[in-house]
């Protein structure tokens, strides 16, 4: 079983969305091995570490993750974990303290970092001030060094700063905390926003007495995460997840999308970042394979129109739009069925997942479809109604584009 998979079964009987969760694990994994692991790219080697901040009103739990990834990265012990209310210069200078531990050996002497709170607005503050340098912090690739100069202040040196962050924020606290500037600026852009706007379940969590009471087995999950913190150098692709993403990654570099906050320029990275993330769930023989670029593809399809929404620079979208290329989509595929990731990579970017979701159950209600399986092996499949329908439509003709 894929350890993000196990985070999911451990957590449940939890209330908080499962996309909070499975964002948060993979918060989880980047903290704990970015610093030790590269993708090559040519002209840069990228580090696996993501910026993640989960977006949603109060009340529906956006703590649980990070609080959750806070105690396993803590377990593991591979790199600071800083919480907490405090200024970016604070961040700053523990990043570039070097501690020794109790032995006395140094584990590590570069500005390996988790910034993790379960309310962004209340972790920093300036944060107009921080935006711009949390910002820098993330190109960990191209400042092998980084210097912060203040005025009267020792200057702090950052060495091969790799900066993880996991937090929360609805959006009320979101407008407050990024300002106009960071919306275009190049921090959201970089920050990958989910969002949720309903629980996964209801759940008291009221226990009777001698009733057996649902809890986290921190022990069991991580097992994993200390052995994947043991890992360094170079992640390899195989053929297969080459050509996945290079089928992908044309028709994504040729698309006018129209991106204020730089989500989509930068989709590309992250989908190899999270791929990494997801590979290394898996297993440890430091191989990003088809699978995990699928995945990668799929939970990453809807982060541009998220962060438009969020930002407030989202255009009026069209269900009808939406609903005609997937059905281009669909009836173009032999017995016309196809699977979820596949639907995704097809009608990119017409449509994202949160997109797809909504004519997927236009369709369900329609009786126009049937799905099929679960997690990353979803399948949808036209039923008779729906071909008779089109059929009827286009009079045998092909669908149009």
């Amino acid at each position: 079983m894929a350890w993000l998979d196990l985070l999911l079964k451990e957590t449940h009987f939890v209330e908080t969305p499962k996309q909070w969760i499975y964002w948060s694990g993979l918060a989880t994994i980047s903290a704990i091995t970015a610093p030790n692991i590269v993708v090559h790219k040519g002209a840069y080697k990228l580090k696996p570490n993501l910026y993640v901040l989960l977006i949603g009103r109060s009340g529906l739990g956006k703590g649980f993750g990070p609080s959750v990834a806070s105690k396993l990265v803590k377990m593991v012990d591979n790199t600071r974990v800083i919480s907490g209310r405090g200024t970016i210069e604070g961040i700053i200078k523990q990043l570039a303290l070097v501690k020794a531990k109790e032995n006395g050996s140094i584990p590590f002497k570069d500005a390996r970092g988790f910034l993790c709170s379960g309310e962004f607005a209340s972790s920093l503050y300036e944060a107009g001030h921080a935006l711009t340098i949390l910002t820098d912090l993330y190109d960990g690739h191209y400042n092998p060094t980084w210097d912060n100069t203040l005025k009267n202040s020792p200057i702090d040196t950052l060495r091969d700063p790799c900066l993880t962050m996991l937090s929360g924020a609805n959006q009320d606290m979101f407008d407050i905390t990024v300002d106009k500037s960071h919306l275009s600026g190049g921090f959201i852009g970089r920050t990958l926003l989910i969002n949720a706007e309903k629980r996964f379940q209801s759940n008291s969590m009221i226990y009777e007495e001698g009733e057996a009471e649902d809890e986290v087995d921190y022990e069991k999950l991580v097992k994993h995460l200390k052995e994947i913190s043991k890992l360094s150098g170079k992640l390899t692709w195989t053929s297969e997840a080459k050509q996945v993403y290079n089928k992908w990654f044309y028709p994504y570099r040729e698309a006018e999308v129209e991106d204020k906050t730089g989500t989509h320029d930068r989709l590309n990275d992250h989908v190899i970042k999270v791929a990494s993330c997801i590979s290394l769930s898996r297993k440890t023989d430091m191989r990003i394979e088809g699978e995990d670029i699928e995945e990668a593809i799929t939970v990453c399809s809807s982060l541009s129109n998220t962060a438009r929404k969020v930002a407030g620079m989202q255009g009026k979208s069209s269900t009808a739009g939406v609903l005609k290329s997937f059905l281009a989509v669909i009836f173009d595929t032999p017995e016309y069925e196809i699977t979820r990731a596949k639907a995704l990579q097809k009608g990119y970017p017409d449509y994202d997942s949160v997109e797809l979701d909504k004519v997927i159950q236009t369709l369900s209600d329609m009786k126009f479809i049937m799905q099929s399986g679960g997690g990353g092996k979803i399948t949808y499949k036209l039923t008779k109604i729906a071909i008779d329908w089109w059929e009827r439509k286009t009079k045998g003709k092909k669908v149009e584009d």
